[in-house]
């Protein structure tokens, strides 16, 4: 039975491909002869216009925003071979389907019902973003803002409804006025702010942040740290709500009498080494210091030189989000360290393959192949 082109070429790359010694590929992709590839970082805005002048079928890579606009058919997507986005896809409502089965997507999507409009990020709701508005807009935001006063009749006449993809940060005052324009207000997130407090995402105090803030009252929805004395804290600050509270122990008690609310509290320890990357720790840097926590981010390796009563005496704590490893016999001693694991923690692999090894066929260190 006779090859088509495509299948050809695809037997050739596979039996190509056989012969090399691959590592460290992010992802291998097999693309289409006839079809051209765009590969674009960034927002990539694609309407009929567009897909209309590419003269094939066409390969998108995305590492960012796909836009599709209304003026994208259903019958102009059979330009598109395949699609694959590593971000956000925000596209009409009509196109879910058909567009659907041509894209692979890691990320998530936005799907647009007719006469909507898409703001991305946060929306802060007050006058001057609504005097740029249409009148009757369908508003689609990831997280809408109400925390300043605005002009209700002005809102009505520029917004029929409002979306939320992600929440809703709103004043009680202003969610009352707000509430019945939102269409999905009983499933999207709400945090409300309580009246004379001022809103942060996440905040750090110090003495110069705390002479410059005029409010007496913080609402942090993430952590509060606080890097500034209790007693200059007091006469500026009245109440805390937070999340998370970051302090020194010795300033808790003191503290106590503005914290309004703290669902978690945790000492700040001068010790803590953060791990973004790789990080190696020999018995040399141990007998180098006191004492040393870990917040692990990357990969944490305890190397072959460290001794189980070296590492009992030195290590109080880890924070594992990434990867931790360590010899055979450390592994116990390390697991009773870990107060937090959202990683892996694992005894030393076998040595890995080397790209620096005798086997000249070798492709390593790639974000992606294209063949």
């Amino acid at each position: 039975m006779a090859l088509s082109n495509d299948q050809e070429s695809l037997y050739r790359s596979v039996d190509a491909l056989s012969k090399i010694r691959r590592s460290a590929i992010g992802t291998t992709i097999q693309i289409p002869r006839d079809a051209e590839l765009i590969l674009q970082n960034g927002e990539c805005h694609i309407n009929a216009t567009r897909i209309n002048g590419f003269k094939g079928k066409t390969f998108f890579i995305i590492n960012g925003v796909a836009i599709f606009d209304e003026t994208v058919a259903v019958e102009d997507l059979e330009k598109i071979a395949r699609m694959m986005i590593n971000g956000r896809l925000i596209m009409p409502e009509t196109l879910l389907g058909a567009l659907g089965a041509r894209v692979q997507i890691n990320g998530d999507t936005v799907a647009l019902k007719s006469g909507e409009q898409y703001k991305e990020d946060v929306f802060k709701l007050d006058d001057i973003n609504l005097y740029g508005i249409a009148e009757g807009t369908k508003l689609v935001v990831d997280q809408l803002h109400a925390l300043e006063d605005f002009d209700q009749a002005l809102f009505h006449e520029k917004i029929s409804a409002i979306r939320v993809l992600e929440e809703v940060v709103t004043t009680h005052a202003n969610l009352k006025m707000i509430a019945k324009s939102i269409t999905n207000y009983l499933q999207v997130e709400k945090v409300v702010v309580p009246d004379g407090y001022a809103y942060f995402d996440s905040l750090t105090l110090d003495e110069k942040k705390l002479q410059t803030r005029n409010a007496r009252n913080l609402f942090i929805k993430g952590q509060l740290t606080i890097d500034v004395s209790s007693s200059l804290l007091l006469e500026k600050i009245t109440g805390i709500i937070c999340d998370t509270l970051e302090l020194n122990q010795s300033e808790y008690d003191v503290l106590r009498p503005i914290l309004v609310k703290a669902a978690n509290i945790k000492w700040k320890d001068h010790g803590d080494t953060m791990n973004m990357t790789h990080l190696l720790i020999s018995d040399y840097y141990l007998n180098q210091v006191d004492s040393v926590s870990f917040t692990n981010y990357g990969k944490l390796v305890f190397d072959n030189t460290v001794s189980r009563e070296l590492f009992e005496a030195k290590v109080t704590r880890i924070e594992n989000y990434g990867v931790v490893s360590c010899p055979q016999d450390l592994y116990a001693h390390v697991l009773k360290r870990v107060i937090k694991n959202f990683g892996k923690v694992k005894v030393h692999e076998e040595e890995a393959y080397s790209p620096d090894s005798e086997d000249e066929n070798v492709i390593s260190g790639l974000g992606f192949l294209e063949f």
